[in-house]
């Protein structure tokens, strides 16, 4: 067995299976052989490995280009979506993926609605308005956004944060920390919820995730603190099968 890092919020759903995977794989693996990326040699056998222990069928899993866009997508089928970072689907036992060293991956479900969707939030993408597109979208297909829990889960916290000045002037005020002689620096995990609540998800529908990828390196991989080096985990949130 290898650890996941999961949601108490989602996991109280019977319908749905939510997980994230860490830098750490089987035993048998060292600490760097989990790895997500696209061009990791043996990302293909660690999504199965983790697909498996999420309860999904390896090729059943749907990610996205990432580009950090507000481009929302419905997706019905397994493969890659393309210039996409956020999706949902109400296909039974198809997993949506989202690929992170230090953005916000954000997972969704409607239980009632027999819905999930999951999105990609960087910094562009919480000022780009990605969350509230989703959420758009979700609303104008029929889902009550007072139905929806959401699980924000681990990502680079402020302290590892730092923007420049005009980036930090595009996030709400409560989401910025300014320190004498230092960059701003921003909160993402908490930009999300403000972004969330804002549009009608009750407070206490959301969870967020207390880890900071940058603070863990045996947990987890960092852009910010590792650089190109840093490989991804992958947010994976799926409806299971009858």
């Amino acid at each position: 067995m290898f650890p996941i890092v999961r949601s108490t919020l989602l996991s109280r759903f019977s319908g749905i299976s939510a997980g994230m995977s860490t830098r750490q794989g089987p035993p048998s693996s060292t600490v760097r052989d989990f790895d997500m990326s696209d061009n990791a040699e043996t990302s293909a056998h660690n999504r199965e490995l983790l697909l498996r222990r999420l309860g999904f069928a390896p090729d059943r899993l749907a990610v996205q280009e990432q580009v950090h866009s507000a481009t929302v997508t419905e997706v019905n089928e397994s493969g890659l979506v393309p210039a996409s970072d956020a999706m949902f689907t109400v296909a039974p036992g198809l997993a949506l993926g989202i690929k992170t060293a230090d953005c916000v991956p954000v997972l969704l479900a409607s239980p009632h609605n027999h819905l999930v969707a999951a999105a990609h939030a960087g910094w562009r993408g919480c000022i780009n308005g990605l969350l509230p597109a989703l959420l758009e979208k979700l609303n104008g297909e029929g889902i009550p956004l007072d139905e929806l829990f959401v699980w924000i889960g681990p990502a680079a916290r402020p302290d590892h944060y730092e923007v420049s000045d005009d980036i930090a002037a595009q996030f709400p005020d409560e989401c910025v920390i300014h320190t004498e002689g230092q960059n701003p620096r921003v909160d993402l995990q908490r930009t999300c919820r403000v972004q969330l609540s804002a549009a009608g998800v009750p407070e206490e529908q959301i969870e967020i995730s207390p880890y900071c990828t940058a603070c863990h390196p045996a947990l987890f991989y960092s852009y910010r603190r590792d650089g190109d080096r840093a490989g991804r985990m992958l947010a994976v949130i799926g409806l299971r099968e009858p």
